[in-house]
């Protein structure tokens, strides 16, 4: 069988690269483009050497298996032990995909029920890039399936100059958006926004229909309220029919961890009732405002 060097270089370094990259995105980890090349042209250096007359000790079983976390640690170190760990646990899990995929795909090429270890390359790329492919939906999924679902968030809110900063209760059953624009919207207690609304507001709103009418033609006369102004209808399980008071802000940003998520594409609407005890949040994040936006 022939094996060309230069071939099997470059795929090694293709397919380490990926691996290392699904990687971290599994694991919520980040790394430089650098240090990813670097840590899968070493990975390709060290397969390329099974080629060459090296000592048989740099290819032993527990060399081999030990490897794959030199590479991770060119490519992710200094990150703390438990985060080493769920990187080593999806790159080892993701190669032995990636390995299976080849051989089923070698076996099934060849038309055969078993295929044997010498794979050719297409499987192996074919693999490679279906796991890429495949990896950021899996990883969206899992991100609004786990780390979503009620997660206390600082938001803030930015109006004419001004900004606040809460905490926000990611609700995933939040679908509230405005009607005219479809943007998400933010459920805030007109409490925490006192400071940054005009006085009109906290003086005629009492959260009943009438009042948000007239609150809306109130802040109507002010300058700049009129394009902002939005009137939200909604439907809980003790009122079929409601009528929430909005308004289009300057931003919304929800810090995730340590990324900050803005949009200007987002309503905020005023509840006048306490949403949680003890004041434990005072905003119902909706979901999309979390995962879309310009991260900072």
């Amino acid at each position: 069988m022939a094996v060309y060097g230069d071939v099997f270089l470059v795929l090694n370094f293709v397919i380490d690269l990926i691996l290392l990259y699904a990687s971290g995105l599994l694991a919520g980890a980040r790394a430089r483009p650098w240090r990813l090349a670097a840590a899968a042209a070493a990975g390709a250096l060290y397969a390329f050497g099974f080629l060459l007359p090296l000592p048989a000790a740099l290819y032993a079983p527990p060399v081999r298996l030990l490897f794959p976390a030199a590479s991770l640690a060119i490519a992710y170190l200094p990150v703390a032990p438990p985060a080493f760990l769920r990187l080593a646990f999806w790159l080892y899990a993701t190669s032995a995909l990636v390995a299976g995929m080849a051989l089923g795909l070698s076996a099934l090429e060849a038309r055969s029920l078993v295929s044997s270890w010498f794979v050719p390359w297409w499987s192996l790329a074919t693999a490679a890039v279906a796991l890429l492919l495949a990896i950021p939906r899996l990883v969206e999924a899992a991100r609004r399936r786990l780390s979503l679902e009620r997660l206390l968030l600082p938001v803030e809110v930015g109006i004419g100059g001004q900004r606040v900063t809460l905490t926000g209760l990611v609700d995933t059953g939040n679908r509230l958006r405005d009607p005219l624009t479809r943007s998400p919207v933010l459920v805030v207690e007109l409490s925490a926004l006192r400071g940054i609304l005009p006085p009109e507001v906290t003086q005629a709103y009492t959260g009943e229909a009438s009042a948000v009418l007239e609150t809306a033609r109130r802040l109507a006369r002010l300058p700049g309220w009129s394009t902002r102004l939005r009137l939200l209808p909604f439907a809980t399980l003790g009122k079929r029919h409601g009528l929430l008071l909005g308004f289009r802000p300057d931003f919304v940003a929800v810090w995730h961890g340590r990324e900050r998520v803005e949009t200007r594409d987002a309503t905020v609407a005023l509840c006048t009732e306490r949403l949680a005890e003890e004041a434990a949040y005072q905003a119902l994040v909706h979901p999309a405002l979390v995962t879309s936006g310009s991260a900072a």
